[in-house]
């Protein structure tokens, strides 16, 4: 049951690694900033705020990009809003499509490594009545106007009067989890709407898309950051490398524990077999002195003590694999890419065990075919 459990966590593991989550994650370092609301009241000293630390970041030597969000992906961040578009609202009564829905500045596709399939990014002038701007992920776009392009088509907030035109449309990204499908996901302007109903984004995520190894730009992005107010602190700096590793921190932990106790479980089965068949061996040593000196083949009592062996294996596997099949429904809910009864992992499982088990049979096996009868037939 372990062996089964531990398999299915290592493929499951090895499914996720090879997922495509939509962006980058190599050479991108990433900090949080929050804002302090009494500093930061009005929408134009935030705009600015947002402007001049990201042309700062920027300008670091080695950043190639870098750009703001409300929430960079696998964060563990949730915001979402029922949305619909604008030529088909929902039916009264029922609830629209809730799309998650994050704040990014201009130049956050090219900094994450996210293609826009249609479009363009945001800029800074997007957010306001006159250029209410919005990108939509892919996955919105086959939603609500499948087979069709979606430039230029206008969502809104359910029972909103106000609409925003979709200007690009990016690829879908795993925001949230790495075993989940692509999110339905609108990004918009850092800030947006008009006096007096303006959102502004102050707690923000950074990300930096630089040549060479992220954290050793720690230092000038803190030093830049300070330039532009020394009151905020740099919150959390990692790579978004450890940020796709800590997204798949559950199921490599668990896989790791199960593999552990696997090993341990087949180390003692082996163990526990080759004791077994051993002391029968050592018990039946007269009856098969007796044997070979009447003229049984030593190939004959070999194969009769593996054969003793296997069966216990048989008995073993078999309920064994009976144990897993119920057991591993409790994984279920953490495994990806992989069925919890995944056959392959059974039949490897259950051929690993009996390779295993008639290794540890062969050896007492053949110590048992290499008996003197003289010597077996003086023993007590």
């Amino acid at each position: 049951m372990l062996l089964v459990g531990s398999g299915l966590m290592a493929r499951s593991f090895t499914a996720m690694r090879s997922v495509d989550p939509g962006f980058d994650v190599a050479d991108r370092l990433a900090f949080r900033v929050s804002l302090p609301s009494a500093e930061y009241a009005d929408a134009e000293t935030t705009r600015l705020l947002h402007h001049t630390l990201q042309e700062r970041l920027a300008a670091i030597p080695g950043v190639e990009r870098a750009a703001l969000a409300s929430a960079l992906p696998l964060a563990e961040t949730k915001h979402a809003s029922p949305i619909e578009p604008e030529d088909r609202p929902t039916a009264e009564g029922q609830l629209a499509p809730l799309l998650n829905v994050r704040q990014v500045s201009p130049g956050y596709f090219a900094a994450m490594g996210i293609t826009l399939a249609e479009g363009r990014e945001l800029i800074f002038g997007d957010g306001g009545d006159l250029t209410r701007a919005v990108v939509v992920s892919e996955a919105v776009a086959r939603t609500f106007w499948p087979g069709q392009s979606a430039l230029g088509r206008r969502i809104r907030g359910q029972g909103d009067t106000l609409a925003w035109e979709v200007v690009g449309v990016a690829s879908d990204v795993r925001f949230e989890r790495l075993d989940r499908e692509p999110e339905l996901l609108v990004y918009l302007p850092l800030i947006y709407g008009n006096p007096p109903g303006v959102i502004q984004t102050r707690q923000l995520a950074a990300v930096l898309h630089v040549s060479g190894d992220p954290l050793a730009f720690t230092a000038a992005a803190r030093e830049a950051l300070r330039e532009v107010d020394p009151r905020l602190p740099m919150v959390d700096p990692t790579t978004m490398e450890k940020i796709a590793r800590d997204a798949m921190s559950a199921t490599s932990f668990t896989a790791l524990l199960l593999g552990i106790a696997a090993g341990i479980a087949l180390l003692l089965g082996t163990v526990g077999i080759y004791g077994v068949v051993s002391y029968v061996v050592s018990r039946r040593t007269q009856e098969i002195g007796v044997r070979m000196a009447l003229g049984a083949p030593a190939s004959q009592v070999l194969r009769e003590v593996v054969a003793q062996g296997m069966a216990l294996t048989g008995a073993g596997v078999a309920v064994g694999l009976l144990g897993a099949w119920g057991v591993s429904r409790v994984l279920a809910t953490l495994l990806y890419g992989v069925s919890a009864t995944d056959p392959a992992t059974y039949a490897a499982t259950a051929a690993a065990l009996t390779g295993v088990a008639a290794l540890a049979s062969w050896l007492p096996a053949r110590r048992a075919a290499q008996v003197d009868p003289v010597v077996a037939l003086r023993a007590e």
